[in-house]
């Protein structure tokens, strides 16, 4: 049983990892949380070989997806500029003077 745990440990790990270079590769997928959190399940495995026959494997799994979209939530909200973009349009501009050269 230790060794199927194993090698379910590295399949998730190898997935998890593949997620997160598509992910950098092609921005936009939104899957960079779910390769981390392989990578941490797969990690988990490798510790602990019999996790997944275990009731803890589901509780871990929630706990660290939770964290991890919390985490990347948190990040991608400091990215984002504070002031809101401001919209030009014909009739915004109608009446007003622009400058000349």
């Amino acid at each position: 049983m230790a060794l199927e745990g194993m090698a379910i440990g590295w399949v998730l790990v190898v997935a998890g990892f593949c997620m997160l270079l598509i992910e950098a590769y092609n921005p936009g997928f939104f899957i960079a949380v779910p390769g981390t959190v392989l990578i941490i399940l797969g990690i988990f495995s490798l510790i602990i070989p019999d996790i997944f026959s275990s009731v803890w494997i589901v509780a871990i799994g929630v706990t660290v997806a939770t964290c991890t979209a919390g985490i990347t939530v948190w990040f991608y909200g400091r990215l984002t500029p504070d002031e809101s973009p401001v919209t030009v349009s014909r009739d915004s501009l109608l009446g007003k003077r622009g400058k000349g050269n």
